[in-house]
């Protein structure tokens, strides 16, 4: 799990899965709460993403081939 600062600040963290890859008609849905399968498993990248945009951040896809690659973007934390 690679990181480091971000280009333009704040922190950048890549997670990459040990999976197959991801079907390309799949990766428009991933992060889509309302497209979990019947069996429960796929909330966890909408449910993540909720977090990180709260934290304003982003979480996207960075690679579909094997293995997938996500990376989450944090901004800088503000000084209190």
């Amino acid at each position: 799990m690679p990181f480091g600062p971000a280009s333009g600040g704040g922190l950048a963290v890549d997670v990459r899965d040990e999976g197959n890859g991801l079907p390309r008609a799949e990766v428009a849905k991933l992060f889509n709460r309302t497209d979990v399968p019947p069996n429960g498993h796929g909330i966890g990248l909408s449910l993540a993403a909720t977090l990180v945009r709260a934290e304003g951040g982003r979480l996207y896809l960075l690679e579909a081939e094997a293995p997938p690659t996500f990376r989450i973007l944090l901004p800088e934390a503000e000084e209190t």
